[in-house]
């Protein structure tokens, strides 16, 4: 079994977007660094790496510095820097079509409607690397969709959605200590 190498969070660089919807695979990565000791920080042309140590894996953390529609950018910059494989990728981002406080975490995808990932799979060249999707409702109408990624969620949204990103973190432990199958299980079973 391949250990994860690289978790990448996709967001939008620029601080206005920080606390958007579209910026929730950042969220994600900040509580990953409140949980585990940071071994060591760089930054990059295309992204900020941050190292950190999961059961006794060393993991680096990628903040890319492209916009969402060009993450597979710094994703292959990152990933030919410290000569990780796509298998050995998590992507963390926000889906549409997930309820808000729901997760998932698949490997390889056959039909794509984020634009993030589907940047990555044109540079990567293929699809073999783990997805964690994290729910955030749809707003109903597609016109409403851009709208609804870059505004800020309410208050009882960030409470669900915090609370979904924290049951994450934990299933990010279970991935590293049993295996992709236990915190694939975990997250598909939480209600």
């Amino acid at each position: 079994m391949n250990k994860i190498k690289l978790i990448v969070g996709l967001g939008n660089p620029e601080k206005k977007y920080f606390l958007t919807r579209h910026n929730i695979g950042y969220w994600y990565l900040n509580l990953l660094m409140r949980n585990y000791n940071i071994i060591s920080k760089k930054k990059y042309p295309l992204g900020y790496i941050h190292q950190i140590m999961i059961e006794n894996n060393k993991v680096f953390l990628l903040f890319p510095k492209t916009y969402i529609n060009l993450s597979g950018l710094s994703v292959s910059y990152i990933k030919d820097i410290y000569s990780i494989k796509n298998n050995e990728i998590l992507i963390a981002y926000d889906d549409l079509t997930l309820p808000i406080g729901r997760a998932k975490i698949k490997f390889g995808n056959t039909y794509v409607t984020h634009n993030g990932i589907r940047n990555i799979e044109d540079v990567l060249k293929n699809n073999n690397f783990y997805r964690l999707r994290i729910g955030i409702g749809h707003p109903g109408k597609k016109q409403n969709v851009t709208r609804f990624l870059l505004n800020i969620p309410s208050i009882r949204e960030r409470k669900i959605i915090n609370y979904c990103i924290n049951k994450i973190v934990l299933a990010t432990k279970f991935f590293f200590s049993e295996g992709p199958n236990k915190a694939i299980n975990y997250l598909h079973n939480l209600k």
